[in-house]
């Protein structure tokens, strides 16, 4: 961990000069609690979009939250990259033998892999080739290219550039790893002496997209191997791509990525804060986490090592709980974003230092970045107005405290937290509420009413374990 910024900080007034590149809800945020406070507020912007979770624990909380391995991982890439690319490479290898069952030495970045090849139109952003299936397309893609070289290129060492890749890759050469990472900068891996042959050569590319635009868009004449004699060959010509096998979830990713590696930004935007007083933190993250189990371990961890990190053992933090995205649900299913916000809800109401700000109303079903951050602000603003300020009225809203179900099979819910009493919108029956059985598969929506503080769905005479409300991306 980095102990002082690249660049020493300062502090500005906030104006229309200086707040452009700022975080608006924090600028919101600190606007409203400006009349609070009665005293000048100072806002630390510190984020990265699309980080995980895991970038902003250092490696107490990464042990902590059962990622000693990674961790590890990190420590030996400090002291021996290759080494821990061998290991990174390993695992992201039998990942994908254990999620498709290929036998090994039958794998896709195999140099005579049979796949369903088609050429590659242009270096570009799959979505711009004009293929109507990769239009929306968002999974893995493999690219394979072949380069012929003379005896002296094949035994040199060398570098292979094959330009930025959106959003991770892992790149072979004759079925030998070579390198791999996420983040949409460009890519450039050390191959070793003894990696080429004379001849025939086969680059392969496994890219994974899981959000938007994905593939690896160059530019071309960026794309090239560089050997140790200074010459080059350029490799933006004649690639050719396959469609990936189905895995759900994302791949193994490095702990040394820089947005969703071990650490990383933790070692070098939050570190260097080193004893600062802080009031309090306004966390705003989860997105990227949808997909990866845990949740609940990471954020404690991480908020018990910021703690540490300042000498302020009750350091109040206010979690913004995920916003809507996607398409409305149809039936109830499984949802990661659900789970997050779950996830969030609980670690606030266990923490007694916490408090959620609810967003899930102002999500914007085709923009994961929803625009109403005034609102936003407004509510981190009701959080840290009564966690730091001691403000009246709940932190988090109405949270439930307690469920019981009649003879009738009739399941009332009991909050607290609530101002006044609940009430539902153009309707006299509230919905998204679903009542769950022990198996999977067994949830189902039930038709609810609100009375004061307490929610109470209709029975249908089925087993009932648990309830949910809202369990939709």
């Amino acid at each position: 961990p980095r102990d002082r910024f690249a660049q020493q900080p300062n502090w500005s007034a906030a104006d229309a000069k200086t707040t452009g590149g700022f975080s608006a809800a924090c600028f919101y945020m600190v606007q409203a609690l400006r009349k609070v406070a009665k005293v000048p507020i100072g806002a630390i912007h510190s984020s990265w979009g699309g980080s995980q979770i895991a970038a902003w624990m250092g490696e107490e909380a990464q042990r902590a939250a059962g990622r000693g391995a990674q961790a590890d991982l990190l420590s030996l890439y400090a002291r021996d990259p290759a080494a821990a690319e061998r290991s990174a490479s390993a695992t992201w290898e039998n990942w994908w033998r254990d999620k498709t069952g290929d036998a090994r030495g039958h794998e896709p970045w195999q140099a005579d892999a049979a796949l369903d090849w088609q050429p590659v139109p242009k270096i570009a952003f799959y979505e711009e080739w004009g293929v109507p299936a990769l239009e929306t397309y968002l999974g893995m893609l493999w690219y394979q290219k072949t380069v012929t070289l003379t005896p002296d290129q094949a035994r040199q060492m060398a570098t292979i550039a094959i330009g930025a890749i959106d959003d991770a890759d892992r790149t072979w050469i004759n079925g030998k790893p070579v390198g791999g990472r996420g983040g949409w900068d460009a890519r450039m891996y050390t191959v070793p002496a003894g990696t080429f042959v004379a001849g025939r050569n086969v680059i392969t590319v496994n890219v994974e997209n899981a959000y938007a635009t994905g593939g690896m868009p160059g530019p071309a004449e960026t794309m090239k191997l560089t050997f140790a004699d200074g010459s080059s060959v350029p490799i933006a010509d004649g690639w050719r791509y396959a469609v990936a096998k189905h895995i759900s979830g994302t791949s193994p990713r490095v702990p040394w990525d820089e947005i969703t590696g071990a650490g990383t930004i933790y070692n070098a935007m939050i570190a260097p804060l080193g004893q600062t007083a802080l009031a309090g933190v306004a966390w705003y993250q989860g997105e990227s986490d949808t997909d990866i189990p845990g949740y609940t371990d990471r954020l404690k961890a991480m908020m018990a090592e910021w703690r540490h990190q300042v000498a302020q053992p009750h350091l109040p933090f206010a979690i913004v709980s995920l916003a809507g995205f996607g398409a409305p649900s149809i039936a109830p299913g499984e949802s990661g974003w659900a789970r997050v916000r779950d996830d969030q809800r609980r670690v606030a109401q266990e923490d007694g230092h916490a408090a959620v700000a609810v967003t899930l109303d102002l999500g914007d079903a085709l923009d994961i970045h929803p625009g109403e951050k005034h609102e936003v602000g407004r509510r981190l603003a009701r959080a840290m107005g009564a966690l730091v300020y001691g403000q009246t009225g709940s932190a988090s809203g109405p949270q439930p405290v307690a469920a019981t179900r009649d003879a009738a099979g009739t399941v009332t819910v009991t909050f607290t937290g609530v101002t006044g009493a609940l009430h539902s919108r153009s309707a006299d029956y509230a919905t998204g509420f679903e009542l769950c059985g022990a198996d999977a598969g067994s949830c189902r929506y039930a038709r609810a009413t609100v009375a004061g503080n307490q929610v109470s769905l209709s029975g249908d005479n089925r087993p009932v374990t648990r309830v949910r409300y809202a369990w939709a991306d």
